[in-house]
């Protein structure tokens, strides 16, 4: 199954699933059908605090509303969420969580692709929340860039990354690898050493 086959199951699938949920919301009485809950997740949040409005929304809702059509409001605006603006929200707020500012990622300077800059037990929480508006934006059928390196997707689906993986993410690192296993020549020491790399720490 070639990648657009594979997006547009991945799109009825989602359709569906948000169907079945509103179908949860709604009560039909005499004929007339009725909102017993809100049929959508709304979210609202303010343009210069996105990433916190936006984690407290997370936090605050009933899981099951992630499951139905997302609707973003930007405070004190009166654009209507017909697609653009949800569109422009994950567009915004994909490129603050990625920022160094935060302290969640960092770009390598060779590739632009990036890592997680290194975990703290009290940061898990963010880096599921990331993965949580991640698979948001995939079910509200919202493409956009996430810049991380295949080594990620091998990992989510329990495939060993290699050599290879770690030259795509820094390409420096890499390389610099890749000769020293290539070296044939005998005028250096011999290093009785094993190196590893691993992508987690692994308590996580």
């Amino acid at each position: 199954m070639n990648a657009a086959a594979k997006g547009e199951l991945l799109y009825v699938e989602a359709v569906m699933s948000m169907q079945t949920s509103m179908n949860g919301a709604r009560l039909t009485l005499f004929g007339f059908d009725l909102f017993i809950e809100q049929p959508f997740f709304e979210l609202t949040v303010r343009r210069n605090h996105i990433v916190q409005d936006t984690i407290n929304g997370l936090l605050s809702i009933d899981r099951r509303y992630l499951q139905r059509p997302l609707k973003v409001q930007f405070m004190s605006e009166e654009a209507e969420d017909a697609g653009g603006v949800k569109k422009e929200f994950f567009m915004i707020l994909f490129q603050k969580l990625l920022q160094s500012d935060y302290g969640m990622f960092v770009e390598d300077p060779d590739s632009h692709l990036v890592w997680f800059s290194g975990f703290d037990i009290e940061e898990v929480n963010y880096y599921k929340m990331v993965g949580i508006l991640c698979g948001l934006a995939v079910y509200n059928c919202v493409l956009v860039a996430f810049p991380f390196p295949l080594a990620l997707y091998k990992i989510l689906l329990d495939q060993q990354p290699v050599l290879e993986d770690l030259t795509e993410l820094s390409p420096v690192e890499g390389r610099s690898l890749q000769e020293l296993l290539d070296y044939q020549g005998d005028d250096f020491e011999v290093i009785r050493e094993n190196f590893s790399l691993n992508f987690f720490p692994k308590d996580l």
